[in-house]
């Protein structure tokens, strides 16, 4: 048998234009450590103290929308990285306005 290489498939560009964020070492060691917590609330929860149902809940959705908003952005990044808060265009506002 002869051997082929395997040839990718084109990949579409709208692939490229999610809204993850690339995250920084701190970030990350920082989102590890949030996710490793709620894991262990999780089973600490749910083995060793129980919780209201109610707000058992509200604190797993208010924690995994944290996370998720952590990894994925509203808007596409700005091309520099910087957020608009902190470009030139913005900076003077606070200054003329006072």
């Amino acid at each position: 048998m002869k051997a082929t290489t395997p040839t990718a498939a084109p990949v579409p560009d709208e692939e490229f234009g999610g809204s993850k964020r690339t995250l920084h070492a701190w970030e990350t060691a920082l989102l590890g450590a949030l996710c490793i917590g709620f894991t262990l609330f999780h089973l600490f929860v749910l083995n060793v103290y129980s919780l209201e149902p109610l707000l058992f809940r509200a604190i797993h959705v208010a924690w995994g929308g944290a996370l998720g908003f952590m990894l994925y952005g509203a808007t596409q990044r700005t091309a520099t990285g910087v957020p608009p808060y902190l470009s030139q265009r913005y900076r003077g506002r606070g200054a003329a306005s006072a």
